[in-house]
């Protein structure tokens, strides 16, 4: 081809890919295929990989996993597929001492083929793959900068002209026989599923845009030995390096922001969950009308508040926090803290009228002149809160009834969290516990506000437990990129802030990954959440 020897290796590794699934399917042994599965993954991998990242010195990396593929095929009953298979994958691996034949690696990966499909004659089968190594070479004469291009030919599908007729099937089979034998197989098996596709990273880590994690972990398989990696076994090969692939998607893996439409939280600086500064949240209408009435409520709500023991404990409770949503300067107030404490006292003036009417004796009912009291507070802040339009849109609020099982799903995941947040107050400043005790006063009771706050409530956990995994990723991800005395001072810094929440999370792990299953679907967040707990437990 007039092309550097570069491309020839790559050639070759793609010409091991497609054999690969035939040797793992043909012999009749599930000894064989559980002993040196390994080996032939090892080799095709480290070969993809020296093509993927020519500027990387993979050789004594290559060098050995030529040589384990010798091995494991002189140690074993060799049938022409398994001869053709490993001579393939060797001569992709040790790229720095053989060379590729082109007619004897293809012709090995069309009898190869021939012999599982059972074709009447080689001829369909060799046409097939002719095609696909033709369609290699073609892709190599339009390069035109052919020093590091190379590797482009490793981001394209396996069979870019089509597999061999039954081919698709032959891996399925073989796929099913790797899993059946051991399921930490899977690792391997979705990575030869991304080569049949092309995709350019080798293993699946969403978030990982510059593929240094990616890169990251075929430099560790390359640098790691026979007697403290590879002799170890399948299993445990298979499980350290799901593992790594887990820790890289932890790192990575991109985290849900804050939901706008509910109160943001962050972690503080002392390491507790918290609520974001007033300039992240949305403030109320500011005009005339609305600056006067907010007055008038405050009055209204500080007069009751006077009565003292009289109010209750739960009309007491809901009307001092209504007050401290409620400041002073109106600038400094916020809209959602409010609402959500509005709607508490909606519920207990509802809670109230029903007891009243019913004639019998309750809890629920309150001293008339409480009652009036409480009344008129709520007559001038539904007004109030008609004229503004956040607290408006949320007074609007309604789950439609095709959501309404996965909203109450939400609910029941989180509600352990917050139980558990409530037994460890340290981890929480003050206003949050106060927000998640409130959110506790306002469950579903049958009202008509319970929309509005199932809603609300579903949202503060969304932010609360992505501000907490946020944080929290940002201490391990530090340490983990410190060396030397920058780690120390990093894991004693972690000491100081982290790790009480880090603590928290660790001891009630498995909630939040039921959580962030339920809540976050879309997002893998269980790999995070493992590795926080691996490192607080």
């Amino acid at each position: 081809m007039g092309r550097p020897r570069q491309f020839g290796q790559v050639i070759a590794a793609r010409a091991a890919l497609r054999v690969l699934p035939f040797a793992l399917i043909k012999p009749a042994h599930d000894d064989w295929v559980s002993d040196c599965s390994l080996t032939l993954f090892r080799a095709t991998t480290i070969s993809w990989a020296s093509s993927n990242f020519p500027a990387q010195d993979m050789k004594r990396a290559a060098d050995a996993a030529a040589n384990a593929a010798v091995k494991a095929a002189f140690n074993v009953d060799i049938n022409f597929i398994i001869s053709a298979a490993t001579t393939a994958v060797c001569n992709a691996a040790s790229s720095a001492s053989h060379k590729t034949k082109k007619s004897y690696v293809v012709h090995a990966v069309a009898r190869a083929a021939d012999a599982i499909v059972n074709n009447s004659g080689s001829v369909a089968v060799d046409a097939a793959v002719w095609n696909n190594f033709t369609a290699d070479c073609d892709s190599f004469t339009t390069l035109t900068a052919p020093v590091n291009d190379a590797q482009l030919l490793t981001l394209e599908p396996l069979w870019p002209r089509g597999a061999p007729k039954g081919c698709d099937k032959v891996w399925q089979d073989a796929k099913a026989r790797l899993l059946a034998l051991d399921p930490s197989n899977k690792v391997w098996t979705e990575w030869y599923d991304r080569r049949i596709e092309g995709h350019d990273a080798a293993f699946d880590i969403p978030g990982d845009t510059d593929r240094s994690e990616d890169k990251a972990i075929l430099v560790r398989l390359a640098d790691a030995t026979d007697e403290d990696f590879w002799d170890k076994g399948a299993t445990y090969v298979n499980t350290t390096l799901q593992g790594w692939i887990d820790e890289a998607r932890a790192r990575v893996a991109p985290l849900p922001e804050q939901d706008p439409a509910a109160i943001t939280y962050g972690v503080n600086d002392r390491g507790q969950l918290d609520r974001l500064p007033a300039h992240d949240q949305k403030h109320l209408r500011d005009i005339p009308d609305q600056l006067f009435l907010y007055g008038r409520i405050r009055e209204a709500a500080f007069d009751l508040l006077g009565d003292g023991q009289r109010l209750g404990v739960p009309l007491s409770r809901a009307l001092s926090r209504f007050a401290v949503a409620m400041p002073e300067d109106f600038a400094a107030a916020l809209a959602l803290p409010i609402w959500a404490e509005g709607i508490i006292l909606r519920r207990l003036y509802r809670a109230h009228r029903i007891a009243f009417e019913s004639k019998e004796l309750s809890s629920d009912q309150l001293e008339p002149v409480i009652a009036e009291g409480l009344g008129g507070l709520l007559d001038l802040y539904n007004h109030f809160a008609f004229g503004d339009d956040g607290l408006r849109a949320k007074d609007e609020t309604t789950i439609p009834p095709q959501e309404r099982a996965s909203a109450e799903a939400e609910a029941e995941a989180a509600a352990p969290i917050a139980a558990a947040l409530l037994k460890t107050l340290e981890v929480a400043t003050d206003i949050v516990i106060d927000d998640i005790t409130s959110e506790v006063d306002a469950r579903p009771d049958g009202s008509p506000y319970d929309d509005q706050a199932r809603d609300h409530t579903n949202r503060n956990w969304r932010n609360r437990v992505a501000a907490i995994l946020t944080g929290l990723r940002k201490a391990v991800v530090g340490v983990g990129k410190q060396t030397g005395g920058a780690a120390y001072g990093a894991i004693v810094g972690i000491m100081i802030t982290e790790t009480t929440l880090g603590k928290f999370v660790a001891t009630n792990a498995q909630a939040f990954i039921t959580y962030a299953n339920t809540a976050f679907p879309t997002y893998k967040l269980a790999p995070l959440i493992e590795m926080i707990a691996r490192m607080f437990s």
